[in-house]
């Protein structure tokens, strides 16, 4: 009597014995997918940084219009003299330096590793000695430990693209609120007039007029601009 129980089986084919190496055939699927992702989370770190330097740029642009109208300045005529007086061109200003930080803390290099050694990530392959036992490192190891190597730094890679990614959401809402509240008081003429810039305006119209009340009693034809 036959044993159903154990039903035969096909003979392993070449190469699919315990112990033996994948087959490089079988791996070609996944060297393909590790290369792409790879270069994705390439890209996208790239593009966190650009976003960072666009933000970190408008961030400039608003606090040059926003010193331009004397949006953030109070009586003492100088920056951040306002916090008191205007809390809206404080907070605007606040908001708008807290989203230069942000971009600056976007653009700076993210170094995050647990390892000490490896073939991929740049400051692992500078702790070889020289180029050729870097090289003899790369060539010792099999297909799998090379994929292994791809892998481990594309989650180094989407580690760090996240945090970039946060500090960029972040510094873009800031300052999209912060440059906003600086156009708006920059279109209606500054919400909060320097009180200095009005005195002075009114005090040079006054010496206009008495000016040319004294050449009019002395019959002087002469011209005084107007200011």
């Amino acid at each position: 009597m036959t044993n159903d129980a154990h039903p035969p089986q096909p003979p392993a084919s070449p190469g699919q014995g315990p112990g033996t190496p994948p087959n490089p055939a079988d791996l070609d699927g996944h060297r393909k997918f590790l290369l792409h992702e790879h270069q994705y989370l390439s890209d996208m770190t790239k593009f966190a940084d650009q976003k960072a330097a666009f933000v970190f740029t408008l961030a400039v642009g608003a606090i040059t219009l926003g010193y331009n109208f004397h949006i953030y300045q109070g009586r003492g005529g100088r920056l951040l003299d306002s916090v008191p007086e205007h809390p809206l061109s404080a907070l605007a200003l606040a908001l708008i330096f807290s989203s230069a930080a942000l971009s600056i803390a976007t653009l700076l290099p993210r170094l995050w590793s647990h390892r000490k050694l490896g073939v991929v990530y740049f400051e692992h392959i500078t702790q070889h000695t020289s180029d050729a036992k870097y090289a003899s490192e790369v060539s010792r190891m099999e297909d799998v430990e090379l994929l292994h190597e791809i892998a481990t730094h594309c989650y180094t890679l989407a580690v760090i693209a996240q945090r970039k990614f946060r500090c960029a959401k972040w510094a873009l809402w800031a300052g999209t609120i912060g440059g906003a509240l600086t156009l708006i008081m920059a279109l209606v003429g500054g919400l909060y007039p320097d009180p200095n810039l009005h005195a002075a305006q009114q005090a040079i119209a006054s010496v206009d007029r008495s000016a040319a009340a004294v050449m009019t009693a002395l019959d002087l034809d002469l011209p005084f601009p107007d200011i």
